[in-house]
């Protein structure tokens, strides 16, 4: 199956806005259905981000793991 990787981490602090929405549509619309995309995050805000747009956008959220103030999520494209 289809994976692929985005790591927001070096945004810093950055809470979303339109760079961290584009970053996201950029790595997912080329994943097939039952791919998946794993996000590493700096933020809870980003944390947010990610989790509120998967859904809207056609994707799962099967995982966050948070260690601290960062995150693993594990998003998968839905048919």
């Amino acid at each position: 199956m289809a994976q692929a990787q985005l790591d927001l981490r070096s945004l810093g602090d950055e809470c979303g806005g339109p760079s961290l929405v584009v970053l996201l549509a950029r790595e997912a619309s080329p994943l097939p259905v039952g791919g998946s995309l794993e996000v590493w995050t700096q933020a809870a805000d980003q944390t947010f981000t990610v989790t509120a747009w998967a859904p809207k956008n056609g994707f799962d959220v099967v995982a966050v793991d948070e260690t601290g103030s960062q995150a693993r999520i594990l998003l998968i494209k839905r048919a």
